[in-house]
């Protein structure tokens, strides 16, 4: 690390120092949006790569964005949820989704229901679905004809 960022003392601490700037940047960038933070964060890795040593030590927050992201839906998802299943399904119109256009999709099941966000992590849409799956009428405490 030390060759790539000039091999000198002076080159070594001056690439440390110009990390320092980082720092500010990327909680300017967290404090975004979330539709805006991957734009920015993608900005702020280029410029970091011509630098050594913040390529070496500066965090990968690209993840722990989607993570903090996915947390924040499926708590959003849980109130809405809660919501459903003690006022009825009109109830997750009182609930905006926090990353689209209006309230979470609802979707009635044979064991309950599912609340879908316009959210994707890691490909897939975030979802909650709230009631047991039926049970198989060879399984315990399953009466015959039920």
């Amino acid at each position: 690390m030390a060759v790539a960022a000039g091999g000198t003392p002076e080159s070594v601490t001056k690439a440390v120092e110009e990390t320092g700037p980082f720092y500010d940047q990327y909680a300017e960038a967290l404090a975004l949006p979330y539709n805006q933070i991957r734009p920015r964060l993608e900005e702020m890795s280029k410029k970091a790569q011509a630098n050594p040593i913040a390529k070496a030590i500066l965090p990968n927050y690209d993840k722990v964005v989607d993570v903090e992201a996915r947390a924040q839906c499926r708590l959003a998802l849980l109130k809405a949820a809660i919501a459903v299943a003690k006022g009825g399904p009109d109830k997750v119109k009182d609930f905006r989704d926090p990353y689209g256009e209006g309230p979470f999709e609802y979707r009635a099941l044979p064991h309950g229901f599912e609340l879908r966000s316009k959210l994707q992590f890691r490909g897939d849409p975030v979802v909650l679905q709230v009631g047991a799956p039926p049970k198989k009428a060879d399984e315990p405490g399953r009466i015959r004809g039920q």
